[in-house]
């Protein structure tokens, strides 16, 4: 079983006097590892500023924490189309492992728990990782707009490395986003 684990050790140095602290945030960005059935394999300390409880789960899983996590809906500006397309990619994923008896567990504990999971699954979205800019909320109620890319791991095609990046750190409309 693969342990879950923090990815990268935060360049975050402690406050000296007579300098300005920098939020790790603004300087690192966040960094995830997914498997297939979007367990959480690895994450940065950003990340799990981010992802909040969803990195202390016992297993991990993005796909039911942004779906079924308060959290979630409080950190991604843009919950519903940012939601819909984890969907989208997560039954493609589905349909890459046909039997998978772990995607199975995931689909059914989403359908099973998620309203609009519910809804949105007979719709037959498909979609696939790529780049593009979210916003989203800090604990401490920043809006950050972050640019994003994604990589299939190439001695491990099942895994996804997904890295965000700071653009600005204000002037996120509420529920706005730049793309998901």
């Amino acid at each position: 079983m693969t342990r879950k684990r923090s990815l990268v050790r935060s360049q975050y140095r402690p406050h000296r006097e007579g300098t300005t602290r920098r939020n790790p945030w603004e300087t690192e960005g966040f960094v995830v590892s997914a498997g297939s059935a979007f367990e959480l394999l690895a994450w940065n300390e950003s990340a799990a500023d981010l992802f909040r409880d969803a990195t202390t789960a016992p297993d991990p899983n993005l796909v039911l924490w942004v779906f079924l996590a308060p959290a979630a809906r409080d950190a991604l500006c843009d919950w519903s189309g940012i939601a819909q397309g984890v969907l989208a990619r997560f039954r493609t994923s589905a349909g890459w492992h046909p039997g998978s008896a772990t995607l199975a567990r995931v689909q059914s504990e989403l359908l099973d728990a998620s309203p609009e999971a519910r809804e949105w699954w007979p719709r037959y979205d498909i979609g696939e990782n790529r780049a593009g800019a979210k916003g989203v909320r800090t604990l401490s109620g920043q809006i950050l707009l972050l640019s994003y890319a994604s990589f299939r791991v190439a001695d491990r095609p099942d895994q996804v490395l997904t890295i965000h990046r700071p653009i600005e750190a204000a002037g996120v409309p509420e529920g706005g986003r730049a793309g998901s």
